[in-house]
């Protein structure tokens, strides 16, 4: 794409940009790695002459979206933040594995400025405000009248010619009147200054704001440990640049915020289930058992992202979530059937250690099966049969490993967790009963 810039939060339409796309295969069919491709491309790049700025990334179908690496330096002037921003660069190129380390203040177009003499401007009946629109009119134009044709309206703007206002010499001899009608050269009063300007100025909660942002090397280092890194130099940055705030940005932000949105919603989850449990059981007791097993599935799914070797990504953290709402299937059957087999009204102690032994005796095959469809139904999306999916796999491992790990630990715990509810109950009725009689 030339004149077409495409990044993680936006798109550029400018001349002095391009951008070339890849679309690689699928991973069993290459034999490098899309970060070895990056790697071999940034090393025959290096030495080309030319561009300001060269950045390889991977296009991500997040979340999380964004740099791995991104810091949010904000302020009111635009020196002392570009100022503060080249000394974040400087701090992360110290950090082993990061790279592609830059902002997106680029250096802009030539600009003129123009800086009135306050006292010369005085003398001669003008004021900043009439210098800039004197300036304006004649560039831009003013709009006079409109001419009207038909039902057509056009407007009718008067501004200097354009073979008048091409050249720094034409903005010199540019001569403007002031309120009292005469007519004064603008070279008189104000001096110029050619600097670079910025293209644009970009602004996060109402404040000036340049990005500074970067890629890591996974084998050498993690985005928790960098951003970690960055946030215990801020208070440094901060006494040496006053005025000026840094923020976390991209990725590692928007994880952040993903993390505690989704803990809010387990936590609601499990008190949505608790309450549906609880009518349907007609108990409070039998729920918590139930609700035992999550804490096996959360067990079960940590351990499958260390055997996988995915990481504790947002996706993953989705399974968690789901998870909870389907291991608690097992545990419910098992105790459904322990209630029908109470049914008959006041029972023995032998007759309750009978019904539990025959929940779990006669509830294994279906708890078994019930899981086992679930789980094999998820494998080829945990192991990559037919094509790994980088995206998915971790949410598939988060619930097969979990699904594995609570169906074996329920078969023999949650047996022994309705015994220990029955024998406290019995004893707590048998308390009151002989206090009763006292």
């Amino acid at each position: 794409n030339i004149g077409l810039l495409q990044s993680h939060q936006e798109w550029l339409t400018r001349e002095n940009v391009g951008q070339v796309l890849f679309q690689l295969k699928p991973i069993e069919e290459r034999t490098y790695t899309t970060d070895e491709l990056i790697r071999m491309m940034r090393e025959h790049t290096a030495r080309i002459s030319g561009p300001t700025y060269v950045e390889f990334y991977k296009v991500s179908g997040g979340p999380p979206v964004g740099k791995p690496i991104s810091v949010k330096v904000e302020g009111r002037y635009l020196e002392e933040i570009k100022t503060a921003s080249l000394a974040v660069q400087d701090f992360l190129k110290t950090i082993p594995g990061t790279h592609s380390i830059g902002d997106d203040f680029p250096p802009g177009k030539d600009e003129i400025r123009i800086l009135v003499d306050d006292d010369k401007a005085a003398m001669y009946g003008f004021n900043n405000q009439l210098v800039a629109l004197n300036v304006r009119y004649a560039f831009d134009g003013l709009k006079v009248t409109e001419y009207r044709e038909a039902d057509d309206e056009v407007d009718v703007v008067v501004k200097y010619d354009q073979a008048n206002r091409t050249r720094l010499d034409d903005v010199l001899n540019l001569r403007i009147t002031n309120p009292a009608g005469n007519t004064v050269a603008l070279r008189e009063m104000v001096r110029f200054e050619v600097t670079t300007g910025p293209d644009e100025i970009k602004r996060f909660d109402q404040q000036r704001t340049i990005i500074v942002g970067g890629e890591i090397d996974e084998s050498l280092t993690s985005m928790d440990k960098v951003n970690n890194g960055l946030l215990a130099a801020f208070p440094d940055l901060e006494r040496r640049f006053p005025g000026i705030k840094f923020k976390i940005g991209g990725q590692f932000e928007e994880f952040m915020n993903i993390f505690q949105n989704i803990g809010a919603l387990f936590v609601l989850s499990l008190i949505l289930i608790f309450l549906i449990l609880g009518t349907q059981f007609n108990s409070y007791s039998q729920p918590i058992i139930i609700l035992t097993t999550v804490p096996f599935a959360l067990i079960g799914a940590m351990l499958g992202l260390v055997v996988s070797g995915n990481p504790f990504s947002v996706i993953a953290m989705y399974g968690f979530v789901a998870l909870a709402g389907i291991v608690v299937n097992d545990a419910i059957v098992m105790i459904h059937f322990v209630n029908e087999e109470r049914k008959s009204g006041e029972i023995s102690s032998t007759m309750r250690w009978r019904s539990i032994i025959q929940g779990g005796r006669l509830r294994l095959r279906p708890i078994i099966l019930t899981s086992l469809t679930t789980i094999s139904g998820l494998l080829p999306m945990a192991f990559g049969i037919g094509g790994m999916s980088e995206m998915w796999s971790p949410l598939a491992n988060v619930i097969l490993f979990g699904l594995m790990v609570s169906t074996l630990l329920t078969i023999f715990a949650i047996p022994s967790f309705i015994a220990v509810v029955d024998d406290i109950r019995h004893r707590t009725k048998k308390t009151i009963n002989f206090a009763g009689s006292n």
